[in-house]
């Protein structure tokens, strides 16, 4: 990952005036959902699902209505958010950052969905999401230059901005419902299920799974300036 801006704004100050002119802003429910059914996280099987950098909380209550035995939690860091979440939506638990890092409370699956992007210290945060998550631990992020021209994002990632933690899957070139391009990193803790969610990923996304293999071994032969050029079209995803 790369920094592309030094000014953060990303305060809850700000986003507190974000969430007053927009409440229902950066909900992300429906692809959420669209990513957990296509590639197999799993995301909602267990007993508790937690949405760091909920925003509104829509689809949180979405999700709890079609798994009422879901413990769900939604953190953010606009204090006015988490307040109108918490009168809109009581079936659900809401808290801020700081009632979350105080907190202690078993968390089976943790999704953060473009948030990173917004944060200073992201490597920090994965590393914190990852101790805390039980079961799954998912990022989503925007992918290498898509909306680069957004004055709230600090960072522009790649295939390899968290390969410090080991994810099971990245799953990359993917076009939200907005159109613009997305990067997913996946991580499963128990060993035995990670080896099946990449058997399952390979089997289900063959073509994906065959551009990454044969990339990996043209790295090894090809001179730097061809590599270059073949760069942008292989592979689509990583499984690790």
């Amino acid at each position: 990952m790369r920094r592309i801006r030094g000014k953060n704004l990303n305060s809850g100050e700000y986003f507190d005036q974000v969430f007053r002119h927009n409440f229902d802003l950066y909900d992300n429910y429906q692809n959420i959902k669209h990513y957990d059914s296509k590639y197999g996280l799993g995301l909602f099987s267990g007993d508790s699902y937690l949405d760091y950098g909920c925003g509104g909380g829509w689809g949180l209550s979405e999700i709890k209505k079609e798994k009422p035995h879901l413990n769900i939690y939604g953190v953010d860091i606009s204090e006015y958010c988490i307040s109108q979440n918490r009168k809109k939506y009581p079936t659900c638990n809401f808290l801020t950052v700081e009632e979350f890092t105080k907190s202690n409370f078993p968390i089976g699956h943790i999704l953060s969905s473009h948030t990173f992007e917004h944060v200073d210290g992201p490597k920090n945060l994965a590393t914190c999401l990852l101790g805390r998550a039980g079961s799954t631990l998912t990022i989503i992020v925007p992918y290498q230059n898509s909306w680069s021209d957004c004055a709230e994002h600090l960072w522009r990632f790649n295939r390899r901005s968290f390969d410090f933690l080991k994810p099971t899957l990245v799953i990359r070139g993917l076009t939200n419902q907005a159109g613009n391009t997305e990067i997913v990193f996946h991580w499963e803790k128990d060993a035995a299920k990670a080896q099946e969610k990449v058997r399952k990923f390979n089997l289900t996304n063959p073509e994906r799974y065959l551009k990454a293999k044969l990339w990996t071994r043209l790295k090894r032969i090809l001179p730097a300036s061809v590599k270059r050029s073949l760069k942008a079209a292989l592979p689509s995803s990583r499984p690790s």
